[in-house]
């Protein structure tokens, strides 16, 4: 059999910080569009505008494919990947990468990382009001189709035991006002 020569594993690629910081800027930019497109969402909501909410969502549809699929930089996220693996192969943060950077590269990093956080909760913050005014306009629906329902049995019912049932008599309109 022959002999199998040692492998040695290169070292590291560099890591291209200034691709790296236009990055995190073009993030932060696709989030802040993001959060634009959450308030514009919610005013939808709130003027019963279908249309304009299916623009919304189609426009955040789109939005939402180009951050998560494209790179202008495509090496950089296999740089990433490789940098962000200690030699023990435990995960780190882009945050612990930038504290092996010279100061100003990760002072950079660091800020720009933390536009991004903030930009990052902003939308969250939106989306989860938009989730909770979508989840009380249909509790408000369901109670409206329950009410114009029970509008609609006879106004002559009466109990189990034969007894009239004693509910006042309503219409369709007393449901939706």
């Amino acid at each position: 059999m022959p002999a199998v020569p040692n492998l040695t594993i290169s070292a590291r690629p560099a890591l291209d910080v200034e691709d790296l910081l236009q990055q995190l800027d073009d993030l932060h930019g696709q989030l802040d569009e993001l959060c634009d497109l959450a308030g514009r969402k919610l005013d939808a909501i709130r003027a019963a505008d279908a249309r304009g909410l299916h623009d919304c969502t189609a426009a955040e549809h789109r939005l939402l494919g180009s951050v998560l699929g494209a790179h202008k930089t495509p090496a950089l996220p296999a740089q990433l990947a490789q940098h962000l693996r200690d030699s023990a192969g435990t995960a780190r943060r882009i945050s612990d990468l930038a504290d092996d950077l010279p100061a100003p590269q990760a002072s950079r990093i660091h800020a720009r990382i933390a536009r991004v956080r903030t930009i990052a909760r902003e939308l969250q913050r939106k989306n989860q009001v938009v989730a909770q005014v979508a989840r009380g306009l249909q509790e408000h629906l369901r109670g409206v189709f329950a009410a114009a329902a029970d509008a609609l049995q006879d106004k002559d019912m009466y109990t189990r035991k034969g007894q009239p049932d004693g509910r006042p008599a309503s219409t369709w309109i007393d449901a939706v006002g």
